[in-house]
């Protein structure tokens, strides 16, 4: 079991990616976080959103996150881009 440090403010929903090896959260400081399911090393933290991101899923090699901007993103399990 792990404890995951790295919002600074509440967190608002958690996935894992189909694949099992990415935990992914998302939070009210307005970031989505990558981490690795296997060691709970964080490996992306997702900036683009301008409020609090409040749902995620995952697909295939995608995570799609809806934030109170008003805006869905799709961001890639891979790179860590959007």
């Amino acid at each position: 079991l792990a404890i995951l440090y790295g919002h600074t403010r509440a967190v608002r929903a958690v996935t894992v990616t189909p694949d099992a090896q990415h935990i992914v959260s998302a939070s009210e400081d307005n970031t989505v976080r990558v981490w690795s399911a296997k060691n709970g090393r964080a490996l992306w933290v997702l900036h683009g959103h301008t409020n609090q991101v409040n749902t995620l899923t995952c697909f295939d090699d995608k995570i799609a996150s809806g934030s109170d901007d008003t805006t869905v993103r799709i961001w890639s399990t891979t790179t860590g881009g959007s």
